[in-house]
């Protein structure tokens, strides 16, 4: 199944929602493209996610993971 048909079944049943996301995107389709993107995620550190821990605590702080 491919992703559009998922998104005109949503479409016609009124349901399709979205959000905007900061950071970036790229199509693996291809064995080539999928090589290039693992490729600048190593050199460039773009898998690094700040998250924030121990936010229930008053003290949460970020961490790199």
């Amino acid at each position: 199944m491919e992703i559009t048909h998922v998104i005109n079944v949503y479409t016609e049943e009124g349901t399709l929602t979205y959000e905007v996301l900061d950071g970036w995107w790229t199509d693996g389709g291809t064995f080539e493209s999928l090589l290039r993107e693992n490729n600048f995620v190593a050199q460039t550190g773009a898998n690094k996610l700040a998250v924030r821990v121990g936010a229930g605590s008053g003290r949460a702080a970020e961490e790199t993971v």
